[in-house]
């Protein structure tokens, strides 16, 4: 599978009758990388070799030799947000060739992934990826580093939110808290190593978790860490036109929907301006979704949102395209 995301705990979705007849297209965050990463839809179809030629082109270097042939740990540390955005619109692509892409009711990505959602709601594949490569740029410039990320599985949200708090009014940890809110049975959190570590070791003693699995990221996302590459990308924000943006986007940073022609831009930019130190509330934008009307959730690269989205509400249906197959197994 090229596009492995991890532990099987985080994947699970039960099959389920739809709620709601509307489509949303999902597009999943940096995750776990693994090399070769893509290749085998590079391979099957024509249209996703174009999407990493012109990524190539673009970008001046060759981000298919780093996600098919690696280091593994250059991808992880440096190309995680282009390699999985480049990912995502090739397989777009492959199914725009198969005949298989119609435009959804709503977009939604997590994390980086969100960058993606505007791209496909029609910003366009150049000027996404001219966002995501500034995104990068930024993080790595200001890196903490020292910054990790931990999932935390099966425990409550309030009572790790109680152990994050408790290790930031100790003397000397740093930062330690809450980075994605993603359902009742998984969250995310973020900051220093030591404080991270803390927190942990508080969580397990208290039994409050079921499981608590190391992410393989490069910094602290989502955390006040992220404040000062932040401040710089609001800039590139704030100058960007989001005009061709058309179909409806589902905000990481409020868990509203952006609906172009009805709300102002502003709601939009602010949110985005939002983004990378605040936490995503995926678990608040499925739920604003699904009352909406969502009730078919489509992956696009990827099968931990997906299965992230069937636990937190059973009765949708939720469909991952994840390798090769999965596209010509998909019906529009």
């Amino acid at each position: 599978m090229s596009f492995k995301e991890g532990d099987p705990s985080l994947t699970e979705s039960p099959e389920a009758e739809p709620i709601g007849n509307k489509q949303a297209e999902v597009f999943p965050g940096q995750g776990s990388l693994k090399v070769p990463f893509a290749q085998d839809f590079w391979e099957s179809f024509d249209a996703a070799k174009r999407v990493f030629e012109e990524a190539d082109d673009f970008l001046g270097y060759s981000i298919s030799s780093i996600c098919f042939n690696g280091p593994e740990d250059e991808l992880i540390q440096k190309h995680a947000q282009l390699a999985r955005f480049v990912g995502s619109w090739a397989v777009l692509e492959a199914l725009r060739e198969q005949g298989k892409l119609d435009d959804p009711d709503f977009v939604a990505g997590h994390s980086l992934g969100e960058f993606t959602a505007l791209a496909r709601a029609g910003m366009g594949f150049k000027d996404g990826l001219r966002l995501v490569e500034k995104r990068t740029t930024l993080m790595h410039e200001f890196r903490s580093e020292d910054g990790i990320m931990k999932a935390i599985i099966g425990g409550n949200e309030e009572e790790i939110q109680v152990a994050c708090e408790e290790i930031m009014g100790s003397n000397g940890f740093g930062y330690v808290g809450i980075a994605n809110r993603n359902s009742k049975l998984q969250t995310v959190i973020s900051g220093n190593r030591r404080a991270v570590e803390e927190a942990s070791e508080r969580i397990k003693e208290r039994k409050i978790a079921r499981k608590i699995i190391d992410l393989p990221v490069s910094d602290a996302f989502h955390t006040p860490l992220m404040r000062e590459a932040n401040r710089e990308f609001r800039k590139v924000i704030e100058l960007t036109d989001f005009s061709s943006v058309r179909i409806p986007v589902s905000l990481n940073a409020t868990g509203e929907i952006y609906r172009p022609g009805i709300d102002p831009v502003e709601k939009l930019v602010d949110a985005l301006s939002r983004q990378m130190e605040e936490p995503v509330l995926f678990e608040s934008q499925t739920r604003k979704l699904i009352q909406d009307g969502a009730g078919h959730f489509v992956e696009m690269g990827g099968n931990v949102i997906s299965g992230i989205v069937g636990n937190i509400d059973k009765r949708v249906k939720t469909t991952s395209i994840n390798e090769p197959k999965d596209i010509l197994d998909f019906a529009v």
